[in-house]
């Protein structure tokens, strides 16, 4: 993992990464980008403080990919942040896909 970045309430993502990997890997996995969305979300809100809400409004959008074109995880974030939190979401978005890497991919259009 790279370099922790510090978050204004004073702790690190990686202080508290040991106890939530093991709490991910058990958790049930998540069935649409929603649930990815709210779990990054939790896990921001009691890694680095704040609320779930605001960490979901910095997160932005969870979108699900096409496993076919996407092998290795198929969501992405687009997140909505500036310097110490967007390095937080990016490190709590790492943390959470090894965890979690797929959800249900979208029905192709035609």
């Amino acid at each position: 993992m790279t370099t922790p970045a510090r978050l204004t309430a004073g702790r690190t993502v990686d202080r508290l990464c040991g106890k939530w990997i093991s709490v991910l890997t058990n958790h049930d996995a998540p069935k649409s980008v929603d649930d990815i969305q709210s779990l990054l979300a939790h896990f921001l809100a009691n890694v680095a403080g704040k609320t779930e809400g605001h960490w979901k409004e910095l997160i932005g959008p969870v979108t699900a990919l096409p496993i076919v074109l996407h092998p290795r995880s198929n969501w992405t974030v687009a997140p909505k942040a500036k310097s110490a939190e967007l390095a937080a979401i990016e490190q709590a978005v790492e943390i959470v896909r090894g965890a979690h890497p797929y959800v249900r991919s979208p029905k192709p259009t035609s």
